[in-house]
């Protein structure tokens, strides 16, 4: 099957990642110039900031050894950071589990050297947001911009398509897919504001 992804967070880094491996064409279209989705790293002059995830846990069997074989192969690391919560003004140490299944981990060097390592032998096209999805003879088109090209370009056809994107992200794309919007406007994101200093 010839299948888009859209995205290029860690979803659909992962998604793409395993489509391919059953024998699949995959295409990922990401809007942002970077891989990496909520854990990118924003390099500055002062160095490497991590404002979307600042460390995962790996709570799963999958997911404990997939974050195993990160370890062993040095893109991930334990982090020893110190969280508080606020309460009522106050700063109080944040609880730590003491298991292993709750062991914070970070990205080595930065959060987005994980996006980094999942996206290679994978055609990502960054700079390309996906505009719209439109079905066509029993397939689905992409509208898509690039900063190189001044008018919305076609995609496609693609058997398939997955959305790795935040719920409010994909509302605007599933216009063609009755009763989707609705359900996907359901799901609620909590904010997290990230304050880079240095």
């Amino acid at each position: 099957m010839h299948i888009a992804v859209i995205g290029a967070g860690i979803a659909g880094l992962t998604c793409a990642r395993r489509l391919q491996a059953q024998g699949n064409s995959v295409v990922i279209y990401e809007k942002n110039e970077e891989v990496s989705g909520r854990m990118s790293t924003r390099q500055t002059e002062l160095g490497g900031f991590d404002h979307g995830a600042q460390y995962f846990t790996a709570g799963t069997g999958a997911f404990k050894k997939q974050a195993g074989a990160w370890r062993k192969a040095g893109l991930v690391a334990p982090w020893g950071g110190k969280l508080v919560s606020l309460e009522q003004g106050r700063a109080k140490p944040a609880g730590r589990a003491s298991d292993d299944s709750q062991q914070r981990l970070v990205g080595v060097p930065g959060m987005g050297a994980i996006g980094r390592q999942l996206a290679q032998s994978l055609d990502v096209r960054t700079g390309q947001p996906v505009t719209g999805i439109e079905a066509h003879d029993g397939q689905w088109l992409l509208r898509v911009r690039s900063a190189t090209v001044p008018i919305a370009a076609s995609a496609g056809p693609f058997d398939a398509v997955v959305i790795a994107v935040p719920a409010d992200q994909a509302v605007p794309l599933l216009d063609a897919a009755p009763g989707w919007p609705e359900q996907v406007q359901q799901a609620l994101l909590d904010p997290c504001w990230s304050i880079m200093l240095g």
